[in-house]
């Protein structure tokens, strides 16, 4: 399976699948129409599949960093010693 395919999954019942990609590109399509009907700045914009992967991908990475800085600050400062240059 694609990771252009992977990222866009959905589970109707027990059944688990994939959007296809061009599903999503008309879904956003959809929404950036209503939304430019309110924000024109939006109007004539185009969203690709690798926006949304790089989102994910720099949401998934912020998020991962927070939990280890809150898992530090609850660990004692002692167990953590400074990098050694290799």
């Amino acid at each position: 399976m694609s990771t252009e395919l992977s990222l866009f999954r959905r589970q109707p019942g027990t059944v688990r699948g994939v959007i296809a990609p061009a599903t999503v590109l008309d879904m956003i399509g959809r929404r950036r129409e209503e939304i430019a009907e309110t924000n024109p700045a939006f109007a004539g914009t185009r969203f690709t599949l690798h926006d949304f992967r790089r989102l994910f991908a720099e949401d998934v990475v912020k998020h991962c960093q927070e939990f280890l800085d809150h898992r530090r600050a609850l660990r004692p400062e002692g167990e953590y010693t400074d990098v050694t240059p290799g």
